[in-house]
């Protein structure tokens, strides 16, 4: 089984590009190209501000972590918290801070929707006895 470890953003000749490094359980690695699923830009991934470029990359590399749903959610918060951050000329995402950021996205919706929930009913004191 392959897991993400990292992905790699770099310019070339021919514009932004980025790379997913898969590690397997024994611990070899390899790199393929990260698929553009292109939902804003016509032209492709880009990072380091929030336009419609950044937006394709953030969802593209959710879409290695969670489902499609949840992808669909977070990413605009994934291009402002990370992608908008990263230097021009690119720079490396690890699994791990990924993970990190996912993991508190869902804490922070976990309390909004407890906060949400109305308070339980106080009873009178006459019901108390």
């Amino acid at each position: 089984m392959k897991t993400v470890d990292e992905i790699r953003l770099w310019r070339g000749a021919s514009g932004p590009h980025a790379d997913v490094v898969y590690r397997s359980a024994d611990g070899r690695t390899w790199i393929e190209p990260l698929q553009h699923l292109m939902r804003h830009s016509l032209t492709g991934i880009e990072w380091g501000y929030g336009g419609s470029g950044p937006a394709d990359l953030a969802r593209s590399i959710l879409l290695l972590f969670v489902a499609p749903e949840e992808a669909e959610q977070m990413y605009q918060g994934f291009k402002w918290d990370v992608i908008s951050t990263l230097p021009w000329s690119g720079g490396t995402i690890s699994a791990d801070r990924v993970q990190a950021w996912i993991a508190a996205q869902r804490a922070e919706e976990a309390w909004a929707e407890r906060d949400a929930e109305p308070a339980p009913r106080r009873r009178r004191a006459e019901e108390m006895g």
